[in-house]
Parts: structure tokens; C-alpha cells; sequence
């Protein structure tokens, strides 16, 4: 977009240019009364687009020429409504005529107020101000040597608004008041105060001095701050060709309270993050802009690595690599529309949204932003830190094309060995996105499972699986709450609590004794659940666990878009006790907060082994994985 307003720029600069040779070309030939209808044709055949004025008045001199126009309209494509493309209520321009002649232009003042530029691509793809930016293309300056000198600009009270109807992105700003200067007294200065979507936006840029500008050649020196919807933005350096923007090579510091705030400065899908801070390189070359070699911090982990938006292909790229060598684990919940821990670094909003009920967060999928533009990004940690799941590495692999978004390989390192990877994909290509998830489990340590609990010691043994689900919605809450799909966990070689087992059973004599002395483990022989999911409601197929102990076997389900859960769990005793109690415990209610009671039910069925001694594990799991199959 601000490839396009340069070229809007440049292309009603050289219409003005045209006018002021009308003007003295008239002011020889007889005056200013006769230049209105000249100046509308002149103006059109620069913007390749019918311009007409309410209003012309001119006072020429060869000193000094004053124009003055009022109602400027530029005609809008027959398809894009009534609207003009862009209107200004009032221009006034004071030149130096002579400069026309041997420049630099020099306009010692430039005033306009009260206007809306409407920039419209429609479904096709086809942009109402194309034949602008043919104009502008040929009108715009390739060196430094075409700029005007500007004694004072000021502009106010000017709206701008986008819409692209084929991407879906709708954008509303307006621009407050601009004032400036460019010339050799003042040096390159501008102030800009404004808005975009509500959220208020400040600039301010200061260059070297005018002739250095126009004339040197050396690279040219700039200071720049920016402050948008919580964003702030310095930077500092220097660029071999102002005018074309090229050879752009400076330090850029850059905070805010989230990374994907920085759309529509960036337009594209940024991640979300917690509070930032990071400083870097930025260097244009092309059709590339870079930050490299950046480092700093997102929330109470750091990142370093190097990012490029490219926009020489069909649509703009961001790729790149970002490092983070102690990750902090929460730091990643914004990724899914999650806040992070509340009481670690996060922004007024995250603390807020950390307090809302609810296991999925609602926030919407950021549709637009997905179709902006594509993303290829490389995320490693090789040290994740304070993770709810024993999580010690992280490596992943960002790919949007054309609004599609897969995140393949995702793997993570888990404590104890074993891996948890696959991949991710979000569809925001349809109207209502749609998101899919398939994992596999390889070897995971049931021990650090239990890290913080009284029974660590005594857990052991190894999992894994593999399950894949796919919903449809427009936020996170919405997929899980329409999820279907299917999944297998086995278990095997382990141990585990004896209080946790015989608490399980109801074994209440021996549980109680066990919380008096020492804790025993288990011996497991094989493990298992399998799930079917449709329209949120996830159903256990078959859950088993065989100890040394006991026969546990479980059965219900969750319902993901209630966030309820109500599960029965029984077990068939393989020693002797004082006291069995054989009904089920049943454990229900808010999957946060679940209710625990023994249960006024039907036992539930066990595997048809005869007394319930060790069960035949090999068959256990084809059973399994049997039961999984048939509801696919």
C-alpha cells in the first residue's frame, strides 16, 4: 500500500506540474479565467482518469505563481461505485516559476484540506487505481535529483480507506494533520498525527539538509519514530536513494505488547506474543526489506534471528528463522489465541483474558491477516522451560501459502526421552476457517508426568500413540467444540503408585495404610484408551490398565464444547482385601473442576479373561486398536 500511494502521489505531482506550465503559459496568452477547463484535461491525461474542479483561481508572477483549486474529484472505475476514487476540498500551491526551468522545483508552500482517497481491489483482482499507477510509475523520481523542495507542507482532515475484496482485508484511517519542510534552512522534517481502524498512529522523521538530498551522494541520513496501537518504532541510518526508497540501511528498535500488533505496518499474519522488545538491522534491497541479525526479548523468553518481506512475487513472502534458546513455555500460548501465565510477563489484555473461564480461548482467527500475505518461518528452542507438560525442546515449521497455514514438522522434546510430533494446519481460505491436528507419541517417560506430585518416585514406564482431529469455526472454542476425529494411547513397562491403584479400586483399607506409610509401586503390565470424536463429543471406546494389582477398566466421554466430562472408572482386584467395594467411580462435571462419587451404577465389562488374572496384553491392543478402526 505504500508502493501505491507513492505512485498516487507522484502521479497527482506531475498533474500539478503540468497545470503550473498551463499557468504560465496562460499568463502570457491572457490570463487565469480561461484555465479551469484546460487544467481538468490536463490533470486527466496525467492520472489517465477524468479530474474535475469546482473551483480554479491563479495568481501568477514570476517570482512567485499561487494555484488555489477547489473540489478536486478523480473519477473511480465503472465497478467500483460513485464514490470518487479520491477528493480534496482545497489545494493551494505557491511556486517559483523559474524552477520549472532548471530545478529543483521549489514550492515554498503546499496546502490541502478536507479530502478521501478510496482505494478499492475487487474480487478479480483488478485495482481502481491502476491507471494512477501506470501514471505514477512515469511520473515518480528514480534519483534523488527529482524531489521538490518544499518550504512548508501541511495537510489535515484527509480519510483513506482500503478494501481488498479477494483477500478479504478492510482497512479505515485518517490522516489528522501532516506538516513538514524540505528545503536547506529546515532540512527534511515531518510531523503526522492520524489514525488507522481506531487506533491512533504518530510519526515523526527528520533528514539531513536539502541540498545533500538533491544533490550529494553519499548516503543520505535519517532518524524516524512511529507510535501505533501500543507499537513503537525508532530507527536510525541512512538511504542510498531516498526517492526510489533504495539502499535503505538502518537500526531499527521496535516494542509493543504483542507481535501481531504490527499489522498493518507488516501485513502479514504475524504471530501473537506476549510484551516485546527487539533490535536489529533493517536493509532494503529490491523488493526485499530485512530485519537481521535481530535479538531481545518476548515475554520472559529470547529470541534472535533474521526475518525478510519480499513482495516481488505473486503475493508478499515474510520468511526467516527465529531462534529462541531458553523458552519459556507459556510464552507460546498466544500462538492459539491463549494468554500467558498472568503472573509472568503479559499485557494488560492477556491478564484479562487469563481470567476468563474456559479451557479454549475464543478469540478469533485473524482470517485477513492470513490472506495478506504468505509466511515461511523456521521457530527452534532447544531448551523449553516452566511447561505445564514436560516439554524440553521445541522445533517447528511455519508455511502459509495462499491462506493455508501448516506447521510441519512440529516436534517436541519431552523430559525423560521420547517425542511428540506432527503437524498443524489452519484453512482460512473459505469463509469460516477450518483447523487439523495429527500427532504421534514415541516413547514418553510417564515419570516426569508426575514431577510435581507425592507419587514421582513411584511412576514409570512408557506411552505413545497417535490421534487426529479436524474442526471447523471461527476461533479455537469454535473447532474444538465441532472436533472429529480419533486417537490410540498404549502403555507398557511401568509402574505406578500403589495408592493411586488401590485409591482407584476402592480398596479403602489398603489406601488408607498406604497414605500412613510408605507408597508401593505397581507393577504394569500393558496400558491403553482409544477415543472416537464427532461435533465435539469425544467417546472412550475401550480404556484399560492392567497391574500386578488390579484390572482397571474406564468408559464415557467429554463433551469439548460444554467442557464437561463424565467418565466411570472400575476395578477388578487381584489380591485379597479386607474391603472391596465393587461399584465404579464415576468423576463428572466441569472438565476444571470435576466432581469425584462413588458411582450407583451398572459394573462395567471387563475383558472375557475368566478371573481377572493377567490379561493377554498383545491381544489387548489389537483389540484397541480394532475397536479405533471400525468407527473411522
Amino acid at each position: 500500500m505504500r508502493q501505491t500511494l507513492r505512485w498516487l502521489a507522484a502521479g497527482i505531482g506531475g498533474a500539478i506540474v503540468m497545470t503550473l506550465v498551463a499557468v504560465v503559459l496562460f499568463f502570457a496568452l491572457g490570463g487565469a479565467s480561461r484555465l479551469k477547463p484546460l487544467v481538468e484535461d490536463l490533470a486527466s491525461v496525467a492520472l489517465g482518469r477524468a479530474v474535475t474542479l469546482t473551483g480554479f483561481d491563479a495568481e501568477p508572477g514570476w517570482q512567485l505563481t499561487r494555484l488555489r483549486f477547489e473540489g478536486i474529484a478523480i473519477a473511480n472505475s465503472d465497478w467500483a461505485g460513485d464514490a470518487p476514487l479520491a477528493e480534496l476540498r482545497e489545494l493551494s500551491v505557491s511556486l517559483r516559476p523559474k524552477t520549472l526551468l532548471w530545478g529543483p522545483l521549489e514550492l515554498p508552500s503546499v496546502e490541502a484540506s478536507g479530502g478521501a482517497v478510496r482505494l478499492l481491489r475487487n474480487a478479480e483482482g483488478e485495482a481502481n487505481w491502476a491507471p494512477i499507477e501506470e501514471a505514477g510509475e512515469v511520473a515518480a523520481p528514480e534519483t534523488r535529483s527529482g524531489a521538490p523542495e518544499i518550504g512548508q507542507l501541511v495537510v489535515s482532515d484527509v480519510s483513506l480507506s482500503y478494501e481488498d475484496r479477494e483477500a478479504g482485508i478492510a482497512k479505515q484511517g485518517r490522516l489528522a494533520s501532516l506538516e513538514g519542510t524540505a528545503n536547506e534552512a529546515d532540512g527534511v522534517a515531518f510531523a503526522l498525527e492520524g489514525e488507522t481502524d481506531g487506533q491512533s498512529l504518530t510519526a515523526s522523521f527528520s533528514g539531513g539538509g536539502f541540498r545533500s538530498l538533491v544533490e550529494g551522494e553519499a548516503p543520505y541520513p535519517v532518524e524516524l519514530t512511529l507510535a501505533y496501537n501500543g507499537i513503537e518504532l525508532a530507527a536510525d541510518g541512512s538511504i542510498d536513494e531516498p526517492a526510489a526508497f533504495e539502499g535503505v540501511a538502518l537500526r531499527l528498535e521496535v516494542s509493543g505488547a504483542n507481535f501481531a500488533d504490527l499489522y498493518p505496518l507488516v501485513p502479514a499474519a504475524l504471530p501473537a506474543t506476549p510484551p516485546f522488545s527487539i533490535e536489529g538491522d533493517l536493509v532494503r534491497r529490491g523488493d526485499a526489506v530485512s530485519l537481521s541479525d535481530f535479538a531481545g526479548r518476548m515475554g520472559d523468553s529470547d529470541v534472535a534471528g533474521s526475518l525478510t518481506y519480499n513482495t516481488a512475487g505473486e503475493r508478499p513472502l515474510l520468511s526467516g528463522r527465529i531462534v529462541s534458546e531458553r523458552l519459556d513455555f507459556d510464552d507460546l500460548a498466544p500462538l492459539i489465541g491463549a494468554a500467558p501465565n498472568p503472573e509472568e510477563t503479559a499485557s494488560r489484555e492477556q491478564v484479562a483474558e487469563a481470567q476468563e473461564p474456559g479451557l479454549f480461548p475464543d478469540e478469533p482467527i485473524p482470517v485477513e491477516r492470513f490472506r495478506a500475505a504468505d509466511l515461511d518461518i523456521e521457530l527452534e528452542a532447544p531448551q523449553v522451560v516452566d511447561a505445564t507438560i514436560p516439554v524440553t525442546g521445541l522445533t517447528a515449521h511455519f508455511r502459509l501459502q495462499d491462506a493455508r497455514l501448516e506447521v510441519r514438522p512440529l516436534e517436541l522434546t519431552l523430559q525423560g526421552g521420547g517425542t511428540a510430533g506432527g503437524e498443524l494446519a489452519v484453512n482460512a481460505r473459505e469463509a469460516t476457517p477450518s483447523a487439523d491436528l495429527a500427532l504421534t507419541l514415541k516413547d514418553v517417560s510417564l515419570k516426569p508426568w508426575f514431577r510435581n506430585s507425592r507419587f514421582v518416585e513411584e511412576m514409570g514406564g512408557l506411552f505413545g500413540g497417535k490421534l487426529y482431529l479436524l474442526g471447523v469455526g471461527a476461533s479455537l472454542a469454535e473447532i474444538a467444540g465441532s472436533a472429529r476425529g480419533k486417537g490410540v494411547v498404549t502403555y507398557r513397562e511401568g509402574t505406578v503408585s500403589g495408592l493411586l491403584v488401590e485409591a482407584a479400586g476402592l480398596d479403602v483399607v489398603e489406601a488408607l495404610a498406604l497414605v500412613v506409610g510408605d507408597d508401593t509401586p505397581v507393577a504394569v503390565r500393558c496400558g491403553g484408551a482409544g477415543f472416537h470424536a464427532d461435533q465435539g463429543k469425544v467417546r472412550i471406546l475401550q480404556a484399560f490398565v492392567d497391574t500386578s494389582d488390579s484390572l482397571l477398566v474406564a468408559a464415557g466421554g467429554l463433551d469439548l464444547t460444554q467442557q464437561s466430562l463424565d467418565l466411570r472408572i472400575e476395578a477388578e482386584p487381584k489380591d485379597f482385601s479386607l474391603i472391596d467395594m465393587a461399584a465404579p467411580v464415576r468423576v463428572s462435571g466441569a472438565i476444571e473442576d470435576p466432581d469425584f462419587e462413588i458411582a450407583d451404577l451398572d459394573p462395567l465389562p471387563f475383558f472375557e479373561l475368566g478371573e481377572q488374572d493377567n490379561i493377554d496384553c498383545a491381544a489387548a491392543y489389537e483389540q484397541l486398536a480394532a475397536a479405533v478402526r471400525g468407527k473411522s
